[in-house]
């Protein structure tokens, strides 16, 4: 694919991983829309998307973007903030809502602590600054989609908002496993134990964060009881690993 530009026609990239998918049953990948001139160009290099990824577009321009969208519905947007014009957040919410995207990952060059913290509120968004490999960007959209898995399954169990489950790991076990060498090519006890240690620490912010209004109040809790839950599938999934993988702490 090399000579494409990210304003040619739309791009499918897709990979199957066989050898982690059971015979006969369908590879799950990670559907993303990508709204940018160089990550655009440096996926356009290659003629498989990264492995688990099912890249439905690629383009340089909103316009352009928002049409592919109204037929190409994502689970992820990564999206390069410069394009997202002078109201990024309206902008971002508007495209999220259209590719019906749970997660949006916003790559910058130079932005301010406000302007990204906006995104962030207004949208499910996590900011990486340029430069960005492929696969630095795929573990990021990895986390993202464990991250959105774990809202999704908290919003079905709504009626439970009182209970905060415990953590299973404390900052020290997450420390050692974020850095725990492995035999193989593969770091996912790194990476989920990194996820978790940031839940762990986003529930303690939220638990501590000062609120001016009883509504303040409200909103702190309920996003200390979803994040806790969060982190609690994402420990489970770590449990499980580090007990397939023979880890010990």
């Amino acid at each position: 694919m090399t000579g494409e530009t990210p304003s040619s026609a739309p791009r499918a990239l897709r990979v199957v991983t066989s050898d982690t998918v059971p015979p006969g049953e369908p590879p799950s990948l990670i559907s993303v829309s990508v709204l940018g001139k160089r990550i655009g160009a440096q996926l356009l290099e290659h003629e498989t998307a990264p492995e688990g990824l099912d890249i439905r577009t690629v383009r340089s321009s909103v316009r352009d973007f928002e049409r592919d969208l109204e037929n190409r519905c994502s689970d992820i947007l990564v999206v390069e903030l410069e394009l997202l014009g002078d109201s990024p957040h309206d902008t971002l919410q508007r495209l999220a809502r259209k590719a019906g995207a749970t997660w949006s990952i916003v790559i910058y060059d130079y932005a301010s602590r406000h302007r990204l913290g906006r995104l962030a509120e207004c949208c499910a968004s996590r900011a990486i600054q340029h430069p960005v490999s492929l696969e630095e960007l795929r573990h990021v959209i990895l986390d993202a989609a464990a991250l959105s898995g774990a809202v999704e399954q908290t919003d079905l169990d709504a009626t439970s908002t009182g209970s905060v489950p415990p953590r299973r790991f404390t900052d020290a076990q997450l420390g050692r496993l974020a850095e725990v060498p492995t035999t193989v090519e593969c770091e996912c006890p790194n990476h989920l134990a990194s996820l978790a240690g940031s839940l762990a620490a986003f529930e303690r912010y939220a638990s501590q964060c000062e609120s001016e209004s009883a509504a303040d109040e409200e909103i702190h809790a309920w996003l200390h009881r979803q994040t806790a839950r969060a982190r609690d599938i994402v420990e489970r999934a770590l449990e499980r690993l580090i007990e397939h993988d023979g880890i010990e702490l």
